[in-house]
């Protein structure tokens, strides 16, 4: 999130003009003056200004989260057309299962349990966070499903990255929803993270009760549910709310 992507209206004189808001840095120490500590803050020309953030990322994001919405820089109807293709791309390649999801059908369920679960557990979201996890898989409607062995297998990673460059150069309207530009808090990464490891374990035991009993379903199954156990760092709470949920779904 940089200042450029900054749609906010000032509280005190209400100017909307980009040029006018700068990211001021501060920097201070508290107890050791050998180490300095750098805060951010979004300032307007007029002296109203932000709350100070550790980075220059989160200030801007503070800023409008407050006082307004980024700018739509694209032209909408690239993204609605990219939005629609969602439909078509089916998820879980190369597995065998009985009713596959679509990338549209995940992002929509995924981003009812992020607002159920932010409401449940206290975690304030925006709209800005909402937009990108309903379509975090917006990427898909150019490169199709790519299976997460695949993309994870020792040093994959750095294709993806190179092959994201390449898809960026013809369709810069998806530059919004990669990985590196989700404009999550820590707390909403740590949500949708947590939303959609629990989506694709609810999808594995749908099948399984619909009589799927190949392995591959089960190893899916025991993948998406390690990365919740990871997510619960042991915390009996969420523990507990993840075992019921697991419960009811396997019983309904």
């Amino acid at each position: 999130m940089k200042i450029s992507d900054l749609r906010a209206s000032c509280p005190s004189c209400g100017n909307f003009h980009n040029e006018e808001f700068a990211v001021e840095k501060d920097e201070f120490n508290l107890t050791d003056p050998s180490k300095h500590y750098i805060h951010y803050r979004v300032a307007c020309s007029c002296g109203a200004s932000g709350s100070w953030q550790d980075t220059s990322e989160c200030a801007v994001m503070e800023y409008q989260k407050k006082f307004g919405l980024p700018k739509l820089s694209e032209d909408p109807i690239d993204l609605i057309k990219s939005m629609r293709k969602m439909r078509y791309i089916t998820r879980f390649t190369g597995k065998c299962l009985l009713q596959p999801p679509n990338v549209a059908e995940h992002g929509q369920q995924v981003a009812g349990i992020f607002i159920i679960l932010s409401k449940y557990w206290g975690i304030p979201i925006s709209v800005d966070s909402l937009d990108f996890v309903v379509n975090h898989d917006l990427f898909e409607t150019e490169t199709g499903d790519l299976p997460y062995d695949v993309k994870h297998f020792e040093d994959n990673e750095q294709y993806w990255d190179k092959i994201e460059e390449t898809v960026l150069k013809k369709y810069p309207h998806l530059s919004r929803y990669t990985d590196s530009s989700a404009p999550l808090s820590n707390d909403e990464k740590w949500l949708f993270r947590m939303a959609d490891a629990i989506e694709g374990m609810m999808t594995c035991i749908e099948e399984q009760r619909m009589g799927n009993k190949t392995y591959v379903v089960e190893q899916c199954r025991m993948v998406y549910h390690s990365t919740i156990e990871k997510l619960c760092k042991g915390e009996a709470k969420l523990v507990t709310f993840i075992e019921r949920l697991e419960e009811h779904i396997r019983e309904n």
